[in-house]
């Protein structure tokens, strides 16, 4: 079950009881290699420091602040005079649509800025960082950067990459209901998965961050949350209900959250590939994130960069499988039943319980995926004979 193909795919779909297994090395370093070989100078120009990156996300940041002290008060003030229809609902809705959205940008900043491509020094990276989790309702952010490094380096490793579902996960919830349950919690899933398989070794800036949110929260409640008298609109705590419900919202079937599946669920049994890349307009909120292979390929690329990389290199990215839309990747996910939480490519079996992460697949080893019009020409030239 280490192969990984159209018939074994096909296979797997049919099934729905394992996971998509692959000798193959993972695609993104050796196409990193061989689009350096031919572009080099145009694709180093490309990994720059954007310094536009700081003063958008403190904006963003800001922003959200603002909101969490400003709209519930809009909308519920007068909860008890009216109905939850003119008052609850609006307000829900507005976390959904509003509040969801810049949550949502805000997580896929700590994303952007963990890839040190905000500053120079990465301590700096990691402090704005930990002030974009300000608006998020759990300390994340640095938690966030040790996992996700790994499922860069260790792409697919089974018991390493905790972006995968693990395998009771996927089991349980591989039908349609469990299927948009997985949807409606995605924030938790992302969240918890990687704390209870694999807790990676605390450092300072992990402390830094618990310490910097409990700090955030304290004092509000200090400088708002204290002060309110008997009967007065309580401002800190619909504050911090925005927060949570805005959190929540961001990954419950949050037309941004298609991302989420979008960027390595595997929906076509006919491809060797496990990356796709979105180019539509949602890239707007979410940092260009939808460049996926073009991010895997160069991390340090930042996010205003990544459409340069396609056009410096179109003939690595034009072949490649693509979705073109995030709120029709969460439909489809939910609903195909050909899909399912077991539609990950995974590679060495059981390296979650090695002593040392060395792989087992030959480095010469690569997915055809890694050059797909070169993949094209030979099955091609192999059917013509």
């Amino acid at each position: 079950n280490n192969e990984v193909g159209p018939e074994k795919q096909r296979q797997m779909r049919k099934e729905n009881n394992d996971f998509i297994w692959t000798s193959f090395a993972e695609p993104h370093a050796e196409r990193r290699r061989r689009i350096l070989d031919k572009h080099n100078k145009e694709i180093k120009q490309l990994m720059i420091i954007e310094p536009m990156t700081k003063y958008l996300v403190t904006a963003v940041t800001f922003l959200q602040i603002a909101l969490a002290y400003t709209v519930p008060k809009y909308f519920l003030e007068d909860r008890e005079k009216y109905s939850w229809t003119t008052t609850w609902l609006p307000f829900v809705a507005f976390c959904f649509l509003i509040g969801g959205t810049i949550t949502h940008t805000l997580f896929l900043a700590i994303h952007e800025v963990t890839h040190n491509t905000a500053f120079r020094k990465p301590l700096y990276n990691d402090l704005l960082a930990i002030f974009c989790n300000f608006p998020i309702a759990a300390p994340y952010a640095m938690m966030f950067k040790s996992y996700h490094h790994e499922h860069h380096k260790y792409q697919g490793w089974d018991g390493i990459d905790t972006d995968i579902p693990e395998f009771i996960e996927a089991k349980l919830l591989k039908s349609t209901a469990g299927k948009i349950f997985f949807l409606f919690f995605q924030i938790a899933f992302y969240a918890f998965r990687p704390m209870l398989v694999r807790s990676p070794k605390l450092n300072v800036m992990h402390l830094v961050n618990w310490v910097a949110i409990i700090g955030w929260w304290a004092l509000q409640y200090m400088l708002v949350g204290r002060h309110v008298q008997e009967g007065e609109f309580n401002t800190f705590k619909f504050a911090a209900v925005y927060f949570g419900l805005s959190t929540w919202c961001t990954g419950c079937f949050h037309p941004i959250s298609g991302h989420f599946v979008s960027e390595h669920f595997v929906f076509d049994p006919n491809t060797y590939q496990e990356t796709y890349s979105y180019y539509g307009p949602l890239n707007f909120f979410g940092w260009n994130v939808g460049y996926h292979n073009e991010h895997h390929d160069f991390p340090s690329v930042p996010w205003s960069k990544l459409p340069s990389v396609t056009k410096t290199a179109p003939e690595y990215y034009d072949d490649l499988e693509k979705t073109s839309s995030w709120p029709g990747t969460l439909w489809r996910f939910a609903f195909d039943p050909n899909v399912s939480t077991f539609s990950r490519v995974k590679r060495e079996a059981f390296s979650g319980k090695r002593a040392t992460l060395l792989p087992t697949t030959p480095m010469d080893v690569h997915s055809p995926t890694v050059e797909p019009r070169q993949m094209r020409a030979d099955f091609e030239k192999n059917k013509s004979k």
